[in-house]
C-alpha cells in the first residue's frame, strides 16, 4: 500500500478512511483491519500505517508498534452454526517511547474520532 493521507479537520482525504471502512465491512473482501496513525507535525493529519486479512493479533502486533492513532478492526464471533462479525474502532494513545503522543496531538483526538463515526 502506498501512503495516503487523511486531514481530519479540514476532511480532505476522507474517502482513504471511507475505502477501508467499507472493505472490513464487507463479508466479500479479505481485509479485517486498517490503521491510520498520526502525522505528529501537523496534529491533524493521520496516514495509513497498515492494513491486512490477519487475525486481531496482527492487528495490534501493527498497532503497538505505531505512533497515536485510530484503528478499525472485524472480529468473527460465534461457532459453526452462527457466525458474526463485530466491528471496533480503536484509539491508540502511545504513553512513553519513541511514538509517545504529543499532547497537542491527544487534545486533538476526541474531537477527530467524530470523522470516524459518520
Amino acid at each position: 500500500n502506498n501512503i495516503m493521507s487523511w486531514n481530519l479537520s479540514t476532511r480532505s482525504g476522507d474517502n482513504v478512511g471511507q475505502e477501508h471502512y467499507d472493505a472490513i465491512r464487507s463479508d466479500s473482501n479479505e481485509e479485517n483491519w486498517a490503521f491510520f496513525a498520526y502525522d505528529y507535525a501537523s496534529k491533524k493529519a493521520i496516514d495509513l500505517s497498515g492494513s491486512g486479512s490477519g487475525d486481531i493479533n496482527e492487528f495490534f502486533d501493527h498497532v503497538k508498534e505505531q505512533r497515536g492513532g485510530f484503528g478499525f478492526c472485524r472480529v468473527e464471533t460465534g461457532d459453526e452454526e452462527s457466525r458474526r462479525a463485530k466491528f471496533f474502532l480503536l484509539a491508540w494513545v502511545p504513553e512513553s517511547g519513541s511514538n509517545k503522543l504529543p499532547i497537542m496531538v491527544k487534545g486533538n483526538m476526541s474531537v477527530h474520532k467524530a470523522a470516524f463515526k459518520e
